[in-house]
């Protein structure tokens, strides 16, 4: 299985690597930066090539893009194809909510998650990222195209990461969308930028009469205030990770540049994926 994913990404490069010339140089940055971080883990955490290249597979998957050069995919016929898949994971992912705790996808199928007191904000589907994708896809044509249809399908998407209640994720998402706003008009207080965000904010009270985004929201507001899981308690989950990851795990200034690599646990996540796809 690994030898053919790699064949696959190897192939593509060799076919479509003269052709592909706009994001070569940064293409060649990520696999240098991956190399580095790979030295980095075998020396600093005895962690195997083999183990860093399982880890990184899900990175270098980028490298179809090479594919998709030689067989000359237009950016049209590809954003479309990407539309439908943003679409159907939308659907999917919404499917799993309403039958949950029956799983659909294996991605949700964790005990951790059906014991969570707020299991809404963990369920998963596979390539779930093409949610957030769809948020700035959508966003971006609606800009362009002024389609109502790309403005619904951003808003579809950035109901579903809603209602997942990751505050940081969620306030990355609006800046981001702000700043996007602000790129393509160079400027955010006009009367059309005024108009978009009422629409959006009007988008957005009708989100809430939905019960969980209601849950969602409620979750979000009591960690925030009665639970006082910010970053300035030093009991909080996320001030010990950075507290850890910045003064204790690691040993030294050129690993904290380079890196130290992913856990095994990601090659047995890709063994597991595999199994299941060979049992299906």
């Amino acid at each position: 299985m690994l030898t053919t994913h790699v064949g696959i990404l190897v192939l593509g490069v060799f076919l479509g690597y003269k052709k592909g010339n706009l994001f070569n140089k940064y293409l060649i940055m990520m696999v240098v930066s991956l190399i580095l971080c790979a030295i980095s883990s075998k020396v600093y955490r005895n962690q195997s090539f083999i183990s860093s290249l399982y880890a990184s597979l899900f990175i270098l998957d980028i490298f179809f893009y090479y594919f998709l050069v030689y067989l000359n995919v237009g950016v049209k016929r590809f954003e479309k194809v990407l539309v439908i898949l943003i679409v159907a994971t939308c659907l999917g992912f919404i499917l799993q909510h309403l039958f949950f705790p029956k799983i659909i996808f294996f991605a949700s199928a964790g005990e951790w998650i059906s014991l969570s007191a707020t299991p809404h904000r963990f369920i998963q589907i596979t390539a779930q990222s093409l949610i957030s994708l769809g948020i700035f896809l959508g966003f971006n044509k609606f800009l362009e195209l002024k389609n109502k249809l790309y403005a619904i399908l951003s808003f579809v998407c950035f109901v579903c990461i809603l209602i997942r209640g990751f505050r940081i994720m969620l306030l990355a998402a609006i800046v981001s969308l702000i700043w996007i706003l602000y790129k393509y008009n160079k400027t955010i207080f006009s009367i059309k930028n005024i108009l978009k965000i009422a629409g959006v904010l009007l988008m957005f009270s009708f989100s809430l009469l939905i019960p969980v985004v209601q849950e969602s929201i409620g979750n979000m507001v009591l960690r925030q205030t009665v639970e006082n899981n910010t970053l300035d308690n030093q009991d909080y989950a996320r001030t010990i990770q950075l507290a850890y990851y910045f003064g204790e795990h690691f040993k030294n200034t050129i690993e904290f540049f380079l890196g130290s690599g992913c856990q095994e646990i990601v090659r047995m996540v890709y063994i597991f994926q595999r199994n299941f796809l060979l049992l299906e």
